[in-house]
């Protein structure tokens, strides 16, 4: 279980485009849903890539409940298996919805009675086990989005990222969708984290909203 997660003083700067993300403190815990708003270009899909571990940042710390993560430690390697990551436009492999879902599983080594069984939950939950044996390029963007939170959620990572989980997706599948994020944060102890720049979607489903403007976070 990862209980907490806490940024101190980090700075990221990318050139050249000349964007900075600057997190004096945050704490995030298991006990939330947290959403990130902001606008585009407000730093929401940078945060997350430095709080997955995919990008380190020039300065500052990271903590993992008590454990200090830096580039030098093998730690970090250990801390990304625990984490799983949707990002904004998900690449699925060239496969149909069934193999693509059932991937994560199949690295981790489940057993196949029980990979096949979360996969065929997962579908009907999401309601695309229509989709099973479509290949995965085929698909709607809206459906590429499904089935890559599917693919995430069915082996429980111990912290659920979603990068505007359901900016391509209907209204209705986005009601669905987000009943299911809170579904899970009820029965798991996943420390979730969702972007969007949309607040009525942060009302709905947060229980702590941050509010991200030029890679700065406003309370």
């Amino acid at each position: 279980m990862i209980s907490s997660i806490r940024l101190k003083k980090i700075v990221k700067k990318y050139t050249p485009e000349g964007f900075t993300l600057c997190i004096n403190n945050l704490e995030l815990s298991n006990n939330h849903i947290h959403v990130v708003a902001g606008s585009n270009g407000s730093g929401k899909s940078t945060l997350l890539r430095v709080i997955s571990l995919l990008d380190s940042p020039d300065k500052g710390r990271i903590m993992f409940d008590n454990e200090c993560v830096s580039p030098e430690q093998n730690g970090q390697k250990r801390l990304r298996k625990k984490i799983g990551f949707v990002m904004q436009n998900p690449y699925l492999f060239n496969m149909n919805v069934f193999e693509n879902v059932a991937i994560g599983l199949k690295i981790r080594k489940y057993k196949r009675a029980e990979t096949v069984s979360r996969v065929k939950k997962i579908l009907v939950d999401f309601k695309i086990d229509h989709l099973s044996n479509q290949n995965a390029h085929k698909l709607s963007s809206g459906e590429v989005q499904k089935v890559a939170i599917a693919q995430i959620l069915v082996w429980e990572p111990k912290v659920i990222l979603l990068d505007e989980p359901t900016a391509n997706i209907d209204a209705q599948s986005t009601l669905s969708i987000e009943k299911i994020i809170k579904q899970i944060h009820k029965t798991l102890d996943s420390l979730i984290i969702i972007t969007t720049h949309s607040l009525d979607q942060a009302y709905r489903i947060s229980s702590n909203t941050i509010s991200l403007r030029e890679g700065k976070v406003f309370n």
